[in-house]
C-alpha cells in the first residue's frame, strides 16, 4: 500500500456531523474526513465540535488532538459564564491562533466546502472585526488580518457599518448590505496584501524564485543593494537570497526603487520567477551530466 503524504488527522463530533443545516453531500465530506483519519486541506490536525459537548464531556477527544500544533474550531452554545470551562477542557493554556470560537454553525459547513477547494485558503470558514484589522479564518484554517484601511471598498464605511457583513453559504466571500460590497479572499489578498497571491503562485511552481526576481530586475537597473530607499543592504540581501519573505511593505519600497507601482512589480517577479523555474527544470546540471555518463557505461559495462 502506498503510504500517504502530507494528511493531518481531523476530528467532527457526531452533533457537528449531523446538522441539519448541511445538506447530505457536505455531511457525507464531513464523514469521508473522519474516516479517512486526514485532511490535507488544513494547515493543522482540526477538531470541530460544540462547547456543551466538551464542556459536559459528551465526546472523548481522540489522542492526537492534545497535540501542540491542533486547532480548534467550537460552535460556542453554552451561556458566555460557562466558557472558562471549554478552555479547561481542551487544556489550551495559548488558545490564540488555535482556536476560533463562534455562534455560527454555518462556519462548520465552510470550513467542510472550503476543504475540497482547489485552493483551501480562498475559502472563507469565518470573519470578523477588531479595532483596525479585519481577521478571516480562511479555508486552511489560518488566522490572516488585513489592515481595514488597505481595503479600499470598505476603508471609507463607518465602524458600525464595517463590522455589518454577512459571510455566503459556501465561504465564497464576504458581502456588506451598506454600498453592496462583495469581497473574495483573493479580492482582499490584492488589495491588503499582494504577496499572499505571490506565496499562493510559489507554492503552485514548488520553489520560490521571488528573490532571484527581485536580484535580476535591480541588476537590470544598474542598482545596488544599498540603493533600496528605507532597506538597510542586510534587509535587501535576505531577501534576494530566500532567507526572508518578500512583504508589501517591502515590496513597495523595490517598486519605488524600479521606478514602477506595485501591480507591475509582481508582474514582473512571476514572469521571471516562471523564467528562472523552467531554466532550472530543463538546464542538465554537472551532476546530472555525470549521471548520464554512469548510466551509459553501466550499458555499455552490460552489453560486453
Amino acid at each position: 500500500m502506498m503510504k500517504r503524504t502530507n494528511v493531518r488527522p481531523c476530528y467532527l463530533s457526531p452533533k457537528a456531523l449531523g446538522l441539519p443545516e448541511l445538506p447530505l453531500p457536505i455531511r457525507k465530506l464531513g464523514r469521508s474526513l473522519v474516516a479517512s483519519d486526514g485532511c490535507s486541506a488544513f494547515a493543522a490536525p482540526v477538531v470541530v465540535a460544540f462547547a456543551s459537548e466538551l464542556v459536559q464531556a459528551v465526546i472523548e477527544l481522540p489522542e492526537w488532538s492534545a497535540g501542540s500544533s491542533s486547532r480548534y474550531l467550537i460552535i460556542s452554545d453554552v451561556p458566555e459564564q460557562v466558557l472558562p470551562k471549554l478552555l479547561s477542557a481542551l487544556d489550551l493554556r495559548r488558545p490564540d491562533q488555535r482556536l476560533h470560537l463562534t455562534r455560527d454553525a454555518g462556519a462548520i459547513r465552510r470550513l467542510l466546502v472550503s476543504s475540497a477547494r482547489r485552493e483551501p485558503m480562498l475559502g472563507i470558514i469565518d470573519a470578523y472585526v477588531w479595532g483596525d484589522q479585519l481577521t478571516v479564518v480562511t479555508g486552511d484554517f489560518q488566522f490572516r488580518a488585513f489592515p481595514i484601511n488597505r481595503i479600499p471598498l470598505v476603508a471609507h464605511l463607518a465602524s458600525q457599518e464595517q463590522i455589518a457583513f454577512e459571510i455566503s453559504a459556501d465561504g465564497s466571500g464576504i458581502h456588506w448590505p451598506v454600498g453592496d460590497i462583495h469581497l473574495g479572499v483573493s479580492q482582499i489578498l490584492q488589495e491588503a496584501d499582494p504577496m499572499y497571491l505571490v506565496d499562493i503562485a510559489i507554492e503552485r511552481n514548488g520553489t520560490d524564485r521571488t528573490g532571484a526576481a527581485l536580484r535580476r530586475l535591480r541588476e537590470e537597473r544598474d542598482l545596488r543593494q544599498t540603493d533600496i530607499p528605507d532597506l538597510g543592504e542586510r534587509q535587501v540581501r535576505r531577501i534576494e537570497e530566500g532567507i526572508s519573505r518578500l512583504r508589501v511593505e517591502s515590496a513597495e519600497k523595490f517598486a519605488t526603487a524600479f521606478g514602477m507601482d506595485l501591480a507591475s512589480l509582481l508582474d514582473e517577479i512571476g514572469r521571471y520567477a516562471g523564467e528562472l523555474q523552467l531554466n532550472s527544470r530543463t538546464r542538465p546540471s554537472r551532476r546530472s551530466f555525470q549521471q548520464q555518463g554512469d548510466e551509459r557505461a553501466l550499458d555499455t559495462h552490460a552489453r560486453v
